[in-house]
């Protein structure tokens, strides 16, 4: 039986001692500018979405890869690019919508046995998979 210590340690991976708060004061300046530039442009809605892709690569500050926040931005990036391109262009097709999401669950397991980083990066390109169908 699942003890919730067992739980908490998976869930709780996360580094938390080495997160400073100038890292999550970066990402939110991000958020916001993108925010301000969809509203100065007159294109809120553009401005939202690509403030919605940053939130989410912030995260990747706190998930570094080989040691480097930007190499996990780019991995992150790319992997919800590559997450959202392949579930819009299987969307047309339920067979070919859940044989997508059946490779992306299949990525995401496989990464996490790698470690928290990897699997948060398969994590992200396989929620990205699954809204874009």
């Amino acid at each position: 039986m699942l003890r919730f210590q067992d739980i908490s340690t998976d869930t709780l991976a996360h580094p938390w001692s080495k997160s400073t708060l100038s890292q999550g004061l970066i990402a939110a300046l991000a958020i916001g500018a993108l925010l301000l530039a969809g509203f100065l442009s007159g294109h809120q809605a553009a401005g939202a979405i690509a403030a919605g892709g940053a939130f989410t690569i912030g995260f990747a500050v706190f998930n570094p890869v080989l040691h480097s926040q930007i190499i996990s931005m780019a991995i992150a990036t790319i992997a919800m690019a590559t997450g959202t391109f392949a579930g819009s262009i299987s969307a047309e097709w339920t067979w070919a919508v859940l044989l997508t999401v059946a490779v992306a669950g299949l990525n995401y397991g496989l990464l996490s046995g790698l470690g928290a980083s990897a699997g948060w990066i398969g994590q992200q390109a396989a929620v990205y998979l699954v809204i874009s169908t």
